[in-house]
């Protein structure tokens, strides 16, 4: 049993690194593949050229969909190497990857909790959504890693009982997810501060409640968070308020305010995010249907941690569910947790259950499957489920269902391939 457990451990490690290396080449080699992608990079790019970071400007006017900090990160990456490509505007995307895996580790840090760590990041790198948003020019992989960071801050807090260390780990929660208000908006802070509240509710611990959230931690927050929003206000006469807060964030959860930008996305059907959830986690998805069973019928056997990161998956998938607007991208945020405790399952299984080998045959043709699409770009000018969709969809059509077909159409050899090994070694 312990020799199969270093074996998941060597197979996991050597996931690892080849898939970062290939999603970097990807992010390397393709061209920017949406009009999003390309929003980001001009985005940045106005920003070195006019010197004014103070509000996001997109081919000249005034842009107040989202907050500037991810275009930050693209103009510091792009300052590295005197321009803005289609590298350095992925960069962002990449490095947050990174060091999502390497915040695993702190979840758990009793030595025999490190092959947990290791499994959960083959899990989390090694699935469709996440390799391929690990090289896009989008803002989510960089909420994920605010929002997984004030998570594991959390979990440090509550295991820490030096009064020093406990504090820094109370004040770095709220950090981080000041961060994530900078990144995407109050959905940085929501997706969080809820599971938190939730969990010590669940545990009973009310005292606790108004401990964690109110005092020093919460001035730190707002400190960080609050001065960009109250200067682009200002700046702009009250117009980035209205247009970023009114209708791209409270218009996604009423009908009260539905305009167009909220309306050119499709609302339904209202369980959309399972069928995402199982492509885009896929084939692990199958792997958390079971831990979803053994969790519920043997919770006892489960710990502290793994509870808090159940209710933290469960409210981002119910409080996405809950939103009118719904795109794949949104639930990315629960893609760590849910990587985490699928890792937990299978070694709770057992190194020489069916699940360890089904596991480590996933990932050799994960392998190999990434190493093909990695070439991909080299016959396809830089677009992979684009390229072969021109071929039989109008181009009008294709663009209106881009954001639904077109990265499914870049997912599908994934998947349809590790269906078939993941079922076939059950």
């Amino acid at each position: 049993m312990a020799h199969n457990t270093r074996l998941l451990t060597l197979v996991s490690i050597a996931t690892v690194c080849i898939t970062l290396a290939c999603s970097a080449i990807l992010a390397y080699q393709r061209g920017l593949t949406s009009t999003l992608e390309g929003e980001s990079a001009q985005t940045a790019r106005e920003f070195l050229k006019t010197g004014d970071f103070s509000v996001n400007h997109l081919n000249g006017q005034e842009d107040y969909d989202k907050p500037p900090l991810f275009y930050w990160m693209i103009a510091s990456f792009s300052l590295i190497s005197h321009s803005v490509n289609e590298l350095t505007s992925r960069l962002p995307s990449l490095v947050s990857a990174l060091v999502i895996i390497i915040l695993f580790p702190l979840i758990d840090q009793k030595k025999e909790a490190r092959h947990i760590a290791v499994i959960a990041s083959a899990m989390f790198i090694a699935c469709p959504k996440v390799f391929w948003m690990s090289q896009t020019a989008r803002i989510d992989m960089v909420l994920t890693l605010f929002c997984f960071s004030a998570i594991v801050f959390f979990i440090l807090y509550r295991h820490e009982t030096g009064r020093n260390k406990k504090a820094v780990y109370h004040y770095l929660f709220f950090v981080a997810s000041a961060l994530g208000v900078m990144a995407k908006g109050p959905v940085g802070m929501i997706i969080p501060w809820v599971p938190v509240f939730l969990f010590l509710l669940i545990k009973r611990e009310f005292q606790e409640i108004k401990a964690f959230f109110l005092g020093k931690g919460l001035l730190i927050f707002v400190l960080i968070a609050l001065p960009w929003f109250v200067v682009a206000s200002i700046k702009t006469d009250g117009r980035f308020f209205n247009q970023f807060i009114l209708n791209e964030n409270l218009s996604r959860f009423s009908d009260l305010l539905r305009t167009h930008g909220a309306t050119k996305f499709n609302h339904q059907p209202a369980l959309r995010y399972i069928p995402y959830f199982m492509f885009g986690f896929f084939p692990w998805s199958l792997f958390f249907l079971a831990f979803i069973y053994h969790f519920f019928r043997f919770r006892k056997e489960y710990r502290e941690t793994d509870l808090f990161l159940f209710v933290y998956f469960a409210f981002v998938f119910v409080f996405f569910t809950l939103s009118g607007v719904k795109r794949s991208d949104y639930i990315l945020p629960l893609y760590p947790a849910a990587a985490y405790l699928c890792a937990r399952f299978v070694l709770m299984k057992g190194a020489d259950s069916a699940y360890t080998t089904a596991f480590i045959l996933s990932l050799l043709i994960f392998l190999i499957t990434g190493a093909v699409l990695t070439s991909a770009p080299l016959f396809t000018n830089g677009q992979i489920g684009h390229a072969f969709l021109s071929r039989y969809v109008p181009a009008a059509k294709l663009q209106k269902q881009e954001l639904i077909v077109a990265h499914a159409a870049d997912a599908l050899p994934f998947s349809a391939v590790l269906l078939a090994v993941t079922l076939g070694s059950f």
